[in-house]
């Protein structure tokens, strides 16, 4: 595909969520959530792979079934009087519509599918970008239904900090690690929307710190790590994905701090959950970096010293020491 074609597809793209987040009526955001899609496929297309096409066309049926859903639940908020519903029955069914496309727990399976034929640039866009206009419409509706963001953010918390275990692609861990983090999200709903929007911006640095590295040495699996890097170049791959678990004092860390001290009156049996969900996530992490520095290297040749050498050192010293940063913001 032309770096032309890109281009338009990455405006249309970025023009989606902006009108899906800027609208004033929900059929407006429904349209911006299309076109985001709508430009997203096209980018996902390569000709090439066989398994990338086939998460492609598993991303469409998906996203076509929410945006049908959210869609019809849009006419029906519209219609009210005509169908005898109740306005929460109402945003449940929107919520559920929204649910689905963020790919939350237990509507989680299509986005582990998924990931394994994209790219890492894909799959930063896929479990960043695309969630930022559900997120924003989702604001709207959410804590008209407790209940139900209580349940989706238990069970994301626990799948995504669970399911992680049993892989050993990185794009997996990544997904189910996204998963974790919108449990998270969640929680930070009723909280100051300046917690949210902290939480994602620290979320979203970490998350391209970590596959900017792995698309730079064209990592996919755990054992790439462990047989063919040098001890200092797995330092600089694992430091990331430990400030994405949340190990003090990292930045990841303190965005939980965060949303813990400013939640833990609210609800002491959700913000345990995290925390022990996080404690599982962070486990599995360090298990992963301290099997694969321990590990015999049988070849030396991927340095960490390249044409990126400044570009990661600037992400890697945002993405673990760069909270003061964020905070001022």
């Amino acid at each position: 595909m032309s770096n032309i074609l890109n281009s338009i597809l990455l405006i249309l793209l970025i023009s989606g969520t902006f009108l899906a987040a800027s609208s004033s009526n929900i059929f407006s955001a429904w349209m911006g959530l299309e076109i985001n899609l709508m430009s997203f496929i096209p980018l996902m297309h390569n000709e090439n792979s066989i398994l990338s096409n086939e998460s492609m066309m598993k991303y469409f049926l998906i996203q076509t079934v929410g945006s049908i859903s959210f869609l019809f639940s849009t006419l029906i908020h519209s219609n009210m009087n005509l169908f005898f519903l109740e306005t929460q029955a109402i945003n449940f069914l929107i919520i559920m519509a929204l649910m689905l496309k963020l790919g939350a727990a237990p509507f989680h399976q299509w986005m582990i599918n998924v990931v394994e034929g994209l790219s890492w640039t894909l799959n930063f866009l896929l479990v960043s970008w695309q969630k930022i206009a559900p997120l924003l419409i989702m604001t709207s509706f959410i804590m008209m239904v407790p209940p139900l963001l209580y349940l989706f953010m238990v069970a994301s918390a626990i799948i995504g900090s669970i399911g992680g275990l049993s892989h050993s692609s990185f794009k997996k861990i990544m997904a189910y690690s996204s998963i974790n983090h919108l449990a998270w999200l969640f929680m930070s709903f009723s909280l100051p929307e300046w917690i949210l929007w902290n939480y994602f911006l620290i979320y979203c640095l970490i998350n391209f710190t970590i596959m900017f590295m792995f698309e730079t040495y064209n990592v996919s699996y755990i054992n790439q790590v462990m047989m063919f890097f040098s001890l200092k170049t797995k330092f600089f791959l694992f430091i990331p994905l430990l400030s994405l678990g949340g190990l003090p004092p990292l930045t990841g860390f303190f965005s939980k701090w965060i949303i813990i001290i400013s939640a833990i009156y609210k609800s002491m049996t959700l913000v345990l959950i995290l925390i022990f969900s996080s404690f599982i996530s962070l486990f599995y992490y360090l298990q992963i970096s301290f099997s694969s520095i321990l590990s015999v290297n049988y070849s030396n040749k991927y340095m960490i010293i390249n044409s990126s050498f400044n570009l990661l050192m600037i992400l890697l010293f945002l993405s673990t020491f760069g909270l003061p940063l964020f905070i001022l913001v």
